[in-house]
């Protein structure tokens, strides 16, 4: 898959959204990149960490992402945090369960864009190791099953009528599609031409300002 591709693609969730979404709201914008930690099939990131900082949004290490999450948690501000790096650090994913601090900040109405891979395959450290969680991640800490169709197909992603609403404006070939099975409070964005979904959003609170959306391509 085209790297520069993937990048146009988490552009236009992260700040299309907002302005969707949020056109007389006042957003918390963080992205994560911290080098001390590995990254898996997303690449280093520091093209997307670049110009999200241009646009404004504030760089979190991996430490400093931790003390940012509890306190949206803590204040329930509208914000949203853009992964950069596509192993996720333990300082915010403790454990492999629902109890950390990522599921408790998407609890409270905090918002995720993830791209590249499967979420949480790969559980990183400070050191630049990781363990691999697989399958397992996922259901572990969002609640349902990510990793559900086939992958590594290569088909072109058609943007649904919901993902052009969030601002989407361009297609891309899937490679880590979810399966339209999957379907419990997750809107679909874009599908692959096997009906699955090429690019989703999982809703983890009711109200229509307050949508948590793990994304990825």
């Amino acid at each position: 898959m085209s790297r520069k591709l993937i990048y146009a693609i988490l552009f236009v969730v992260a700040l299309g959204a907002m302005a969707v979404q949020a056109q007389d709201m006042e957003w918390i914008r963080a992205a994560y990149w911290d080098g001390r930690y590995g990254t898996a099939w997303g690449g280093g990131g520091e093209t997307t960490r670049d110009a999200l900082q241009a646009a404004g949004y504030e760089i979190l290490d991996a430490d400093q992402l931790k003390t940012w999450m509890d306190a949206r948690i803590a204040d329930k501000e509208l914000s949203v945090v853009v992964f950069c790096r596509d192993v996720v650090p333990d300082t915010v994913v403790e454990s492999q369960s629902a109890s950390c601090t990522l599921r408790k900040y998407l609890n409270a109405g905090g918002k995720i864009v993830w791209y590249a891979d499967i979420p949480f395959y790969y559980w990183g450290h400070v050191d630049g190791n990781s363990d691999t969680w697989g399958d397992a991640g996922a259901p572990a800490v969002l609640g349902f099953d990510t990793a559900s169709a086939p992958r590594d197909s290569g088909q072109t992603a058609t943007l649904t009528p919901a993902g052009i609403k969030w601002g989407l404006t361009q297609t891309w070939t899937s490679q880590r599609p979810l399966s339209p099975s999957v379907t419990t409070n997750v809107t679909i964005l874009a599908t692959d031409a096997s009906g699955n979904a090429a690019a989703w959003a999982k809703h983890y609170v009711t109200q229509t300002d307050r949508l948590s959306e793990p994304w990825q391509e």
